[in-house]
């Protein structure tokens, strides 16, 4: 009996040990959860530009990195030029990230 409570013990300590982790994780990069709601990135088309909009942390170093920008957070937009949109999107959808 007492091999099995040390047992269940080890066992919800793993487990909270794990929620611990997670917990961490989504503090340092909240992502929503349901990633089909909610994409990686949205394209906000206006009359002249079209603006693109980081909605994690991933996605906003790679457009940084892809822009040559000092800095761009989360919710920062990049604008694009209509011409580019097609081209952008495309290099978005083949670097994993989900686009709306």
């Amino acid at each position: 009996m007492r091999h099995r409570d040390n047992r269940e013990e080890q066992i919800k300590r793993r487990i909270f040990a794990k929620f611990a982790k997670r917990m961490e994780e989504l503090r340092q990069d909240p992502q929503p959860i349901c990633h089909e709601l909610s994409p990686d990135v949205i394209v906000i088309s206006g009359d002249q530009t079209v603006l693109f909009e980081p909605q994690n942390t991933r996605v906003a170093e790679w457009l940084r990195l892809r822009f040559g920008l000092d800095n761009l957070s989360v919710r920062d937009r990049v604008r694009v030029h209509p011409d580019r949109n097609d081209a952008m999107m495309q290099q978005l959808k083949a670097a994993g990230f989900e686009v709306r």
